[in-house]
């Protein structure tokens, strides 16, 4: 479930596992309301993504281990000209 704040200056990214995966292949999530060209900052890991990255190839989400795992991640827009 994904919700994207006015401006879509911030990413809120609320992701689970729905059940026993049985060797089924982790899937890429892809963004989508991003501001093409813009790079947004992981808030907990300080990683930086190209929003047209994650809308056209998504992101692979680090759940933890076992059946019905969860995971939030929030993204912040990288204002111009900062790292």
């Amino acid at each position: 479930m994904q919700y994207t704040g006015d401006g879509a200056d911030e990413v809120l990214l609320l992701a689970w596992r729905r059940g026993p995966r049985h060797g089924a292949p982790h899937q890429a999530v892809r963004l989508r309301g991003l501001i093409p060209g813009e790079r947004y900052r992981d808030a907990r890991t300080g990683t930086i993504h190209h929003a047209r990255v994650l809308a056209d190839y998504g992101l692979h989400l680090d759940l933890p281990p076992g059946d019905w795992a969860s995971t939030a991640l929030h993204l912040v827009r990288v204002p111009e000209g900062t790292a």
